[in-house]
Order: structure tokens, then sequence, then C-alpha cells
């Protein structure tokens, strides 16, 4: 009897100190996005410039932003069998970001990104940006088809 009464008292206490723990998230368990990224198919005269050797990441830089807002790579795309530019938005000053991508002196690219920063407080995953809108030479792009395919002629 006093055994039973004892796993009731326990019972008992675990489920009313669930009702004294705080209702706030343990942020240490939560996998949140990194920073938001674009793709870039390019292509001159149907053909890939990175795929063919065209162009080298080397041949590629960017103006309007400093080097350590967007970083910029090579992914060869299996799926597609293809290769994709990769920008990466690193620091994010506005929530909106001009910038152009120069192809070796040939080719200019023009870039207008919208990123939205939720409110820094409260969540877990707050502060990070979330890119909203892609504007590639003045025409505005799904984020859906991602990577987007840019035609240089």
């Amino acid at each position: 009897m006093v055994q039973r009464n004892l796993h009731f008292i326990l019972i008992a206490l675990l489920f009313f100190s669930q009702s004294c723990i705080d209702d706030d998230v343990d942020c240490a368990a939560v996998l949140c996005a990194g920073p938001p990224s674009i793709g870039l198919e390019i292509l001159l005269d149907g053909e890939n410039v990175f795929l063919n050797n065209t162009y080298i990441i080397d041949d590629v830089s960017l103006t309007g932003v400093t080097n350590n807002q967007i970083i910029s790579s090579l992914f060869f795309d299996t799926v597609n069998e293809n290769i994709v530019l990769v920008l990466t938005l690193t620091s994010v000053d506005s929530d909106f970001i001009q910038f152009d991508i120069n192809l070796g002196g040939d080719f200019t690219i023009g870039l207008n990104l919208e990123t939205f920063s939720p409110s820094p407080t409260g969540e877990c995953c707050s502060g990070i940006p979330i890119l909203e809108a892609v504007q590639i030479n003045g025409e505005e792009r799904d984020l859906a088809t991602s990577p987007f395919i840019v035609n240089l002629n």
C-alpha cells in the first residue's frame, strides 16, 4: 500500500513539475536555414559558359558590394549536369541589394535582391535574412525556378 501511494505521489509530482517548465523553446535544438543564396546557370549561344570553360570562377567579379557581403562559387549540378554560379549573401546591410556580376570584362549581369530580416528577438532563427525577390537585368524572376537561367545573347 505504501509503495502504491509512493508511485502515485511520484507520478503526481512529475505532472505538476511539467507545469513549472518555461514555454521558451530550446534554440539549441532548432535547425535554422543558412544565409540566402541564388544559383545562376549562365548561357552563351545556348551553352553553359562554365561547363565549356569559356569562363572560370576567377573571371567572375562582383561590383557594387564588398567581398565579404556576397561569396561567389561554382557548383556542379549532377542532376542537370550543369555548372551553376552560386551567390551566397553573407552580410546584409539593407533589405535591397543591387550589384553587377562581371564575366571577364565581356558581359555584365545586373542583379537586384530583396531580402527580409525577421525581428531579432523572440524566435530562434530571427535575424537571418530571407530572400523575397530577385531581378536579373531588370526582369523579375520566380524564386521557385532557381537556378535561374541567364542568356548572355
